[in-house]
Formats: structure tokens, C-alpha cells, sequence
């Protein structure tokens, strides 16, 4: 089984983490790293069950214990880097999207992402509302986080006021690099706007996951 660091961030789609847990954990050992916004949108029954199927569950608390530091404490950010096959960030919120393009690491799951082996796999679910998903920016930071992971250069994109996210997408996920997009999704919104923005389905996120990984595509299903 693949050891995978399942990171949940600061947007509603965190609502979401159950039905993902239960369509990753017969194929992968998860270990959760929930951001503190991500802890506002789980529900404290959830989280029971995401423990009980979980390797760990990890929040900042435990990358920053107690008052202050002891020496010979652990390091979660470098010991969860080193434990785990791939990072999965589901949902991905634009705020930490873009602390990862810019190198921020101010939380525990910013900080794996930053000491992260550009060797290993990336999977990356965004979830968002549409606007902040059309905004040039969202393109522009996936695009630097996959220029980490071998991408040769920034896809070109045709367009007259802004880069089209979707498409930059696409091409970042055929470049065949250790990083793929599962892309959102279509629907009406948490604060009832409708576009794209939601968080990809959890078939479609295994799916991702395994092709990073070179498995079975079946498994995802």
C-alpha cells in the first residue's frame, strides 16, 4: 500500500474528507494533516471517523507542542516527508496555493510541502469560487509549483484578458512530471454562485493520485 500525507485546507469542500478517506484507504495508509482553517469546516464526528481510518492526524499543534521547544523533539515536517509516497492536497484552498508557489511555511502542511522531495508525487485538488479560480493568479501559482517539479516552462496560453486556468491545467498534467491536477468541477457553489470551483469527485482524485503513482487506473473506481 501507498503512504500518502492527505493535507485538508481552509475551504468548505473540507466537508468532503470523509467520502475521500473512504475512497483512498483500502488502496493507501493516510496520514491527515489539517491546516487550522481546514479544522473550521470538520464537523467533530468526522473527524472521529477520519481518525479511525486514518495512520495519524496531524495539525499544527503537533509541528508546534507545548510553549516552546525541547531539544531531540520530533520534526513532523521532515518525518512526514520522509514517510510518505506522495503529498495529496484535497481540497486545495487558493490561499495555500499560493503560499506554495511563493514558499510560504507558516503551518505544518505548508512546511511538508516546502521540505517535500520534488522526486515524489504532488497531487493537487483545488477547490475554490470561480472567481478566485478565473483570477490570473490561480494559473500563475500552479503553474511555479509545477515548474518545482520539472516543468519546463510556463504553458502558453492564448487569451485575451486572462490566463485560462483549465487549460494550464491540461497541460501541466500532460507534461507527465511527478504533479497532476484533478481539476474542479461545475456546480453550484457553497455561497450559491454556480462555475467552476468545486472540488473534483473522489473517483476523480484516485484516479489522479494513481496515475502520479504509475498504478492501476482500476483501483480508482
Amino acid at each position: 500500500m501507498s503512504k500518502i500525507v492527505l493535507g485538508l485546507t481552509g475551504s468548505v469542500a473540507t466537508t468532503k474528507a470523509l467520502p475521500l478517506m473512504r475512497a483512498l484507504v483500502d488502496h493507501h495508509q493516510i496520514t491527515i494533516v489539517a491546516t487550522r482553517s481546514a479544522q473550521y469546516f470538520l464537523d467533530p464526528a468526522d473527524v472521529i471517523e477520519l481518525k479511525k481510518h486514518a495512520t495519524s492526524f496531524f495539525t499544527d499543534h503537533n509541528e508546534w507542542p507545548g510553549l516552546h521547544y525541547k531539544r531531540g523533539q520530533g520534526i513532523p515536517h521532515i518525518d512526514l516527508g520522509d514517510w510518505a509516497d506522495a503529498l495529496l492536497i484535497a481540497p486545495l484552498d487558493a490561499n495555500t496555493l499560493a503560499k506554495m508557489a511563493g514558499g510560504i511555511s507558516d503551518n505544518l502542511l505548508t512546511s511538508i510541502f516546502r521540505a517535500w522531495d520534488l522526486n515524489k508525487p504532488l497531487v493537487l485538488a483545488p477547490a475554490m469560487n470561480t472567481r478566485m479560480w478565473n483570477n490570473p493568479f490561480t494559473a500563475t501559482h500552479l503553474c511555479q509549483v509545477a515548474m518545482l517539479f520539472g516543468l519546463e516552462r510556463k504553458p502558453e496560453v492564448k487569451t485575451e484578458l486572462k490566463i485560462q486556468v483549465n487549460q494550464v491545467c491540461q497541460q501541466i498534467n500532460l507534461a507527465k512530471k511527478p504533479i497532476q491536477i484533478a481539476s474542479p468541477v461545475e456546480k453550484t457553489l457553497a455561497c450559491g454562485d454556480f462555475g467552476m470551483g468545486a472540488m473534483a469527485e473522489p473517483a476523480d482524485i484516485t484516479l489522479a493520485l494513481a496515475r502520479v503513482l504509475n498504478l492501476p487506473h482500476k483501483i480508482s473506481h
